[in-house]
C-alpha cells in the first residue's frame, strides 16, 4: 500500500497539478483529477469546479508528489489570479485611506464551521488581508494552532504574501515554534501552541490564509455551539460565516451508548445585526442542511474609555442544537456532583480549621478564608472535563493549588462534609463582568470563571475563593451584576450590585493647624469589599516596614509635597475577621496660601478622579466592576485668633445613578466637612452619560473650592 501524503487544499496550484484524489466534506471522494487554478473561492479541476470551503483533502501519492514545489520560497501570480487580487488591493487602498489609523484592511473574513454525521466536527476559516500599518506585520505574519493530538487536527492549505507586481511567497511548512503560554494557567495537556510563520509580510502587501481546524474527538458529541463576529477594530469588506448540519447524527456517546438524533435543529441567537442579516440563508445541500449569514463593508469599531465589552455590541452569532438547557446542566452538574466525594482527608482537614462549637456562618467564614489563603491559583487541566468542572475536591486539597472551578468544588464539597441542613454551597459558572454578557437564552457553554453560591436559611448569596484577601461575606468585583448558572441546580439567577457600601473606603480625618501654616494631621480609613481586598492584597505583599512605610509616604506627599509622615499603623492582614484599617500620621508644613490676615486653603487629602468622564458624548456604556461608596469626615482646628470668613455651599446632586452630597458646617470654632458618594449602578448608559458627566464635573468643581479664614 502506497504511503500517502495529505496536503489539505491547497495554494500551490498556479500551474497543472494532478492529484490522486478530492475528498470533499460532505464524504464524496473524487479520484484521479487535474487542478488548474483557484478562483474566486473555486477550486477548478479539469472535470468539475468546487468550492474551496467544501474540500477537506487533497491526496497525492508519495511518487507523484516527488519533485513538485509544494512551498516555493517567490513565485508569480498567474495572469488569470492577478486582475482578481489588482481588485483586491484596490479594496484595500480604498478603505485604508477612508479610516486612517488603521493597522490593516479585513478584506475577506469567512469561515465554515461543519457537524458530521458522527458527531466530530470542523471549521474552515479564510483570511485575506492589506497591511497598511508596521504595526500590523507582528500579528499578521503569525498562525498558531493549539496542540492536543488526541482530539484536534489542523492544517493550512494557503498562507501566503502577495505583493502588487505578483510575488508570492508561501509559508515554509517547517518553520514553526512550539510555544507554552506565559501564564500561571496551564490547560488541557500543557497548553502548548503551534505557531508558524508567514514570510515577507510588509505595508502594502496581501496576506492571505486559509486553515482547517478539526474536532475529531469530541468530548461530548451532543454539543456544538458554531459561533462568529463579523466586525472589528479594522474595516471588514466581506464577513460570511456557514453553518452545515447534516441530516441525521449517529455515534456512541461516553458511556458506550448508540446515540441517534434524527435532522438535528439550530438554535441561534444574534447580536447588533439588521433583520436581514440577522436572518441566515438555508440552503438544502445533499448531505447537510446550510445556514449562511453574510455582512459587508463593516467600519471599524472605535473604542472609549472604561466601555462595556464590546461583544455586547458588535454583529454576531452564537448557536447550538441542544434541545434545552438541561441537556447541557445535567453533564456538566454530574461531572460536578461526582468530584464533590467527602474523603477522610477532607474531614481530616476540616477538624484543624474550624471548631465544632463554631456556629454554622463562623464555620463558612473560616472555610472560606482558609481556601482563599491556602490553596494557591494555579491550574493543570489534562483534560476538558476537568477544565469545565475541575478536579475532584480531594486531588485540589492534596495539591495545595487549583483555578476557579477547583477551589469552587473544594468549598462546595467542604460544606457538604459539615452535614448542615440550613447550608448548602454549589460551584456555579459566570462570566466575569470584563467579559461580555453570558448567553443563556440558548443552551451553549458560555463561562470563563466559577464562583460560588452559598444557600444559608433561606437566603443565597455568592462568594469567590479564587482570591487570597477577600473578608467573608466580601467576593470579588468583578463577579457583580452578572449571571450565575447553577448546573446542579439547575437555576439561572442574577447577582445583585450590593449596596454601595459594602464597597467603601471612609476616611476619618483630624487636622490642627498652627499660626505659620503647618498642618499636623491623623487620618484612619476603614474599608470594605474590593477595596479592602485590594489593599489587604497589597500589604500581604508589601510586607517589610520600608515598603509599608514608603507607601505610606506616598500618599502624606500626594496631599502636599512638604508633608512628612510621622506615624503609621495597620491592622493585621491576616486577621479576615476584622474590617482592614489604616492609620497614619503626618506634617504639612506651610499648606495654606497666606495673604495677610488671610489664610486661603483646599481641603488637604479630599479629591476625586473619574477617568470615566472624560469623553463629550459616548456611544457604549459605562461598565464598573462594581457599586462604589467614598466618604469624608474632616476636622478642622483653625489657630487661636483666627475666625471663618468663607466655607462653600453645600452641594447635594441625587438621580438614579449616583448620589453627591457634602457640607461645610462650622462647629465650637472648628471646620466640619462631610461628604459621601455612592454610585449605584454598575453599568451607566449612554443615554444617561450626559446627566452623569455634569453631575460628576459638579463635583471636581467643589472640590477645587477653597476655605478662608481670617487673623
Amino acid at each position: 500500500m502506497k504511503k500517502m501524503l495529505f496536503i489539505f487544499l491547497t495554494v500551490l496550484l498556479f500551474c497543472n497539478i494532478t492529484a490522486d484524489r478530492l475528498e470533499l466534506r460532505s464524504g464524496e471522494r473524487v479520484n484521479g483529477v487535474s487542478i488548474t487554478d483557484i478562483k474566486e473561492g473555486k477550486l477548478i479541476t479539469d472535470k468539475e469546479e468546487y468550492s474551496v470551503e467544501d474540500v477537506a483533502v487533497i491526496g497525492f501519492s508519495e511518487t507523484k508528489q516527488k519533485g513538485t514545489k509544494a512551498h516555493t520560497a517567490n513565485e508569480k501570480l498567474s495572469k488569470r489570479n492577478m486582475k482578481k487580487y489588482l481588485d483586491y488591493f484596490a479594496i484595500g487602498e480604498k478603505l485604508a485611506k477612508k479610516y486612517s489609523g488603521i493597522e490593516f484592511v479585513h478584506i475577506i473574513d469567512i469561515g465554515v464551521n461543519q457537524l458530521n454525521n458522527d458527531g466530530t466536527r470542523s471549521f474552515v476559516y479564510k483570511f485575506l488581508g492589506y497591511v497598511v500599518n508596521p504595526k500590523a506585520k507582528e500579528d499578521l505574519s503569525k498562525i498558531g494552532f493549539y496542540l492536543d493530538e488526541e482530539r484536534i487536527k489542523t492544517s493550512i492549505q494557503v498562507a501566503r504574501v502577495i505583493t502588487k507586481d505578483g510575488n508570492v511567497y508561501n509559508y515554509d511548512p517547517n518553520d514553526y515554534k512550539i510555544v507554552k503560554p506565559q501564564t500561571e494557567s496551564w490547560s488541557y495537556g500543557g497548553g502548548q501552541n503551534k505557531i508558524y510563520t508567514i514570510p515577507n509580510v510588509e505595508v502594502g502587501t496581501l496576506v492571505e490564509y486559509v486553515y482547517t481546524y478539526e474536532s475529531i474527538n469530541p468530548v461530548n458529541r451532543k454539543i456544538f455551539e458554531p459561533g462568529f463576529s463579523f466586525q472589528g477594530d479594522v474595516p471588514v469588506y466581506l464577513s460570511r460565516f456557514t453553518v452545515r448540519l447534516p441530516y441525521y447524527l449517529q455515534f456512541k456517546d461516553g458511556e458506550g451508548k448508540n446515540v441517534y438524533i434524527e435532522n438535528p435543529k439550530l438554535k441561534y441567537k444574534t447580536w447588533a445585526m439588521d433583520k436581514k442579516s440577522a436572518t441566515p440563508r438555508v440552503r438544502n445541500r445533499k448531505s447537510y442542511k446550510e445556514y449562511t449569514w453574510e455582512m459587508k463593508n463593516m467600519p471599524p469599531y472605535i473604542e472609549e474609555p472604561m466601555q462595556k465589552n464590546i461583544e455586547d455590541f458588535l454583529p454576531r452569532m452564537e448557536g447550538s442544537i441542544l434541545k434545552n438547557r438541561k441537556e447541557l446542566n445535567d453533564w456538566i452538574g454530574r461531572m460536578e456532583e461526582e468530584r464533590m466525594e467527602v474523603t477522610p482527608e477532607i474531614l481530616e482537614a476540616l477538624e484543624k480549621i474550624i471548631d465544632k462549637k463554631d456556629s454554622a456562618e463562623v464555620k463558612l467564614g473560616k472555610i472560606y478564608h482558609w481556601i482563599q489563603k491556602n490553596i494557591i491559583y494555579l491550574s493543570v487541566k489534562g483534560s476538558i472535563s476537568s477544565g469545565l468542572t475541575g478536579h475532584p475536591a480531594v486531588e485540589t486539597l492534596e495539591n495545595k493549588k487549583g483555578d476557579c472551578i477547583d477551589k469552587a468544588i473544594l468549598f462546595a464539597t467542604m460544606i457538604k462534609a459539615l452535614e448542615i441542613p440550613e447550608l448548602k454551597v454549589y460551584p456555579v459558572t459566570v462570566k466575569a463582568s470584563h467579559d461580555n454578557d453570558m448567553t443563556v437564552d440558548i443552551p451553549v457553554i458560555d463561562g470563563n470563571h466559577a464562583i460560588s453560591e452559598v444557600h444559608f436559611n433561606d437566603e443565597i448569596f455568592y462568594l469567590d475563593s479564587t482570591a487570597s484577601s477577600y473578608r467573608y461575606p466580601y467576593f470579588r468585583g468583578d463577579d457583580k451584576g452578572i449571571t450565575a448558572v447553577n448546573e446542579i441546580l439547575g437555576t439561572i439567577k442574577m447577582i445583585p450590585v450590593p449596596d454601595p457600601k459594602d464597597e467603601m473606603n471612609y476616611y476619618d480625618v483630624k487636622m490642627k493647624f498652627d499660626k505659620k501654616g503647618n498642618i499636623t494631621g491623623n487620618s484612619v480609613g476603614t474599608y470594605t469589599g474590593d477595596y479592602e481586598a485590594r489593599l489587604r492584597a497589597l500589604y500581604l505583599y508589601r510586607s517589610g516596614e520600608k515598603e509599608r512605610e514608603a507607601i505610606f509616604k506616598s500618599m502624606v506627599n500626594s496631599m502636599s509635597p512638604k508633608g512628612d509622615l510621622t506615624g503609621f499603623e495597620l491592622t493585621d492582614v491576616d486577621d479576615f475577621f476584622e474590617p482592614f484599617v489604616l492609620k497614619y500620621s503626618y506634617v504639612l508644613t506651610d499648606f495654606p496660601t497666606i495673604a495677610g490676615n488671610y489664610m486661603i486653603f483646599k481641603i488637604p487629602g479630599w479629591d476625586y478622579y473619574f477617568p470615566s468622564i472624560s469623553l463629550q458624548d459616548r456611544k457604549y456604556p459605562i461598565e464598573y466592576s462594581t457599586s462604589r461608596y467614598t466618604g469624608h469626615k474632616i476636622e478642622i482646628e483653625i489657630p487661636k485668633g483666627y475666625s471663618i470668613k468663607y466655607l462653600p455651599e453645600p452641594l447635594e446632586i441625587s438621580n438614579e445613578d449616583f448620589h453627591y452630597k457634602a457640607e461645610f458646617k462650622e462647629e465650637n470654632g472648628k471646620i466640619i466637612f462631610i461628604d459621601s458618594y455612592k454610585r449605584f449602578k454598575r453599568i451607566i448608559e449612554p443615554e444617561n452619560y450626559k446627566r452623569y458627566r455634569e453631575g460628576h464635573f459638579k463635583i471636581l468643581e467643589y472640590t477645587a473650592k477653597s476655605v478662608i479664614i481670617k487673623k
